[in-house]
């Protein structure tokens, strides 16, 4: 954790990009920037074959509902502030599109999903999605590429976990999403 007095999404939005890496593993966590270990190979495939699951869903729909956005940071909470960054997020198109060139959006995805691929990641993932329920998240998604399946979270439902042998799809939020969880293990074909 960085060592500064406690900021604001404004303040950490104005020095994001003076930070290490322009500030690309960083998020803000109750006040406090927090640098996360860089994704490694498995996190990037994982977001490769997730994102080709919804491309499909977009183009077999000539109306999508909405739109999957990556790396979008968040604002959860305010006063301390906090800013998450899932590895996925899916706006609704009566919501609006996150705006892409800005820092963080306030506006809220209907469903997010993270991937518990490094330590940081997996040490606090529990409060992560309880921020994202408590902020008005309806569907958060937790892959897990070390037990190889999917946690899904819910407001007011029981969470529940999906093995490889299962489907993931995207229930009221994008309905016509579906993935066997295996494929979103899968390394990518060229990559052989």
């Amino acid at each position: 954790m960085i060592d500064e007095a406690l900021m604001t999404a404004e303040d950490y939005a104005r020095i994001k990009y003076d930070l290490p890496e322009g500030g690309r593993w960083t998020e803000l966590f109750a006040g406090r920037v927090v640098s996360l270990q860089p994704p490694d190979e498995m996190h990037g495939n994982i977001v490769l074959n997730l994102s080709k699951a919804m491309a499909a869903t977009y183009q077999s729909n000539p109306q999508p509902l909405g739109m999957a956005c990556f790396d979008v940071s968040i604002l959860v909470r305010r006063n301390p502030d906090s800013l998450l960054s899932p590895a996925m997020s899916y706006f609704s198109n009566e919501m609006g599109f996150a705006p892409v060139d800005e820092i963080y959006t306030e506006r809220k995805p209907r469903l997010v999903c993270e991937i518990a691929s490094t330590n940081d990641r997996r040490k606090n993932i529990a409060e992560r999605v309880l921020a994202y329920l408590g902020c008005g998240i309806e569907v958060v998604w937790v892959v897990d590429p070390f037990d190889k399946c999917c946690h899904v979270y819910q407001v007011d439902q029981r969470p529940y976990q999906l093995s490889e042998q299962e489907t993931l799809d995207g229930g009221s939020v994008v309905a016509d999403f579906r993935i066997p969880v295996a494929n979103l293990f899968a390394e990518p074909s060229w990559w052989k």
